[in-house]
């Protein structure tokens, strides 16, 4: 039983003949809490790749959003210098 160390140490601190019913016990209870962790960490995965959607589709709105920002922003900063220009050719 060199090859289980685990099952060596339970054999020798149960020291009963009745240690099979310890072992699966033992067993279960580490399976559930395998089980457990399991969830946890693929709870924390999904929220976390939910948060990085989020961010990468908030990136890419801003990106969209600077382009048109841009090009409107261009767009009354023309107007507004023409319209100057205009005033000002009236003037003189």
């Amino acid at each position: 039983m060199a090859a289980l160390p685990r099952f060596d140490k339970l054999h020798r601190t149960v020291n009963s003949p009745n240690w099979e019913p310890m072992f699966i016990l033992y067993c279960h209870m580490s399976i559930s809490k395998d089980l457990r962790l399991a969830r946890k960490i693929n709870a924390l995965c999904a929220g976390l790749t939910a948060i990085i959607d989020k961010r990468e589709n908030f990136a890419d709105e801003l990106n969209v959003m600077v382009g048109r920002s841009v090009l409107e922003k261009m767009v009354e900063f023309m107007k507004e210098v023409l319209g100057k220009d205009i005033l000002n050719m009236i003037n003189l």
